[in-house]
């Protein structure tokens, strides 16, 4: 519903509105950036409104254009009326802006964490298919601190009570939240002072989600002083350790574990048993995430009974964590992505490039849709490397353990495996057979965390 443009009873209370001069100040860092075009999600709440508005006058006085995302999770009967009604206040402000919808079944569980991975997914996508490098979401103090308890009360370590991060990269664009400062009153300050009305969403009063109940917690603790700012300001300060830990973590990967292009991993024990704990769980966490393709750490229970398993003094054993399997063999650790029944496939129809599991680039060479065979992606699994070994022998050869060539992204169509680019094996010979047929499964780059 829209929410009437009054000043408050004790007005007197309210914060400031952000002036242009303080946000040029939470901007700094951006002056810098070579970035043309700047993108910003908007909901139609009152911290996306008062945001778009600040960059849009931010972007003004730099001669950089703004395009603002509006997205429709298609949740309430709501949701189509209010993008609409978004729409138009962009289009008062002049603001160039789409409306992005979610397509598909009913979301019924996990609402709000589905619907904001779906948020992501549809603005993520424009920004990479309209080559947009940055763009801008308004989390501000009250998120952070809600985060920082969410977290606590779950009993996050250092990663989780870090909280969100003010420049993060998620598929090589950056998502930057330049309000993590910032109350919320004064945002909505900021649109009182323009005239702006704004949306509330009536699932930020709705008991049955988390963040609603922290609220009952968070105004109990408001009235002991342990403010949103300080809880905020407790976040930076994990924040700081987060950033040491990613240092050391860092140079630690960079000298006693090999990452391999086939998507697996190889880490010597000796050197992790002399690190502090602490250490050892951000380095068995980012092997997990990068290998496995989760976008989030995983439970600290979970990681600790990983972390006594592989402590034993065992010569082997294997263990299962974060879509990972972690095998022991001798001194080293390796880490490989577990294969669950029933396979997951991806039928193509016609795409030029995948990100198959969250962990591969996969392209394709031609248009494909015109093929009269159905084209599958999935895992090459112990039918498909029986097959292909018949054809291939001299593949037994190669350095790649077996447990890992199992789990390769491979290309099937109605006679088997067709090509697996990790192998060098096509089913045809590389190029052209003698009928003309062409390469379809041109490559599987494995992607770095910061590119997914």
């Amino acid at each position: 519903m829209l929410d009437p443009v009054k000043q408050p009873e004790n007005a007197e209370k309210i914060l400031e509105p952000i002036s242009s001069i303080e946000f040029d100040r939470l901007m700094e860092d951006e002056k810098t950036r070579e970035a043309r075009y700047c993108c910003v999600g908007v909901s139609g709440g009152a911290d996306s409104l008062a945001l778009v508005w600040l960059l849009k006058n931010w972007c003004e006085n730099r001669g950089l254009s703004l395009f603002a995302l509006i997205v429709n999770h298609n949740l309430r009967e709501e949701s189509a009326g209010e993008a609409t009604k978004v729409s138009e206040w962009l289009l008062k402000w002049n603001v160039k802006h789409a409306i992005l919808k979610r397509e598909g079944l009913p979301i019924l569980s996990g609402i709000q964490s589905s619907a904001r991975e779906v948020r992501y997914k549809l603005m993520l996508d424009w920004c990479l298919k309209n080559r947009f490098t940055d763009l801008f979401i308004a989390h501000h103090q009250d998120d952070q601190a809600e985060t920082f308890l969410m977290r606590l009360v779950r009993g996050s370590r250092i990663e989780g009570l870090a909280c969100m991060r003010e420049v993060s990269t998620r598929r090589g664009v950056r998502i930057v939240r330049p309000l993590l400062t910032v109350p919320k009153e004064r945002l909505k300050q900021t649109l009182i002072s323009i005239g702006q009305h704004w949306i509330e969403d009536p699932s930020n009063t709705n008991p049955r989600f988390m963040r609603t109940r922290l609220r009952t917690l968070r105004s109990n603790l408001e009235a002991r002083r342990v403010t949103n700012a300080r809880l905020s300001k407790l976040a930076q300060s994990f924040s700081v350790l987060r950033e040491i830990l990613e240092l050391c973590c860092n140079d630690f990967i960079e000298t006693d574990v090999k990452i391999y292009p086939e998507g697996w991993a190889r880490l010597d024990i000796e050197p992790l048993k002399l690190l502090p704990s602490v250490l050892v769980e951000k380095i068995l966490t980012y092997l997990l995430n990068v290998i496995g393709g989760k976008p989030y750490p995983p439970r600290f229970d979970s990681l600790s009974r990983l972390i006594n398993n592989l402590t034993q003094e065992k010569e082997s054993g294997s263990f299962t964590l974060s879509n990972c399997v972690v095998k022991k063999e001798d001194k080293y650790l390796i880490f490989f992505r577990e294969e669950r029944k029933p396979v997951s496939t991806i039928s193509l129809s016609g795409q030029k490039s995948i990100i198959w599991r969250n962990i591969f680039n996969c392209t394709f060479t031609y248009d494909h849709k015109n093929n009269s065979d159905e084209l599958i992606l999935e895992p090459l699994g112990e039918a498909g490397w029986s097959q292909i070994i018949k054809k291939r022998p001299e593949l037994r050869e190669l350095s790649i353990p077996y447990e890992i060539k199992k789990t390769l992204p491979a290309l099937f169509d109605s006679r088997g495996v067709l090509e697996v680019p990790h192998l060098n094996y096509c089913r045809f010979i590389r190029g052209k057979n003698n009928s003309g047929r062409k390469q379809i499964f041109r490559s599987a780059r494995f992607l770095q965390l910061n590119e997914r």
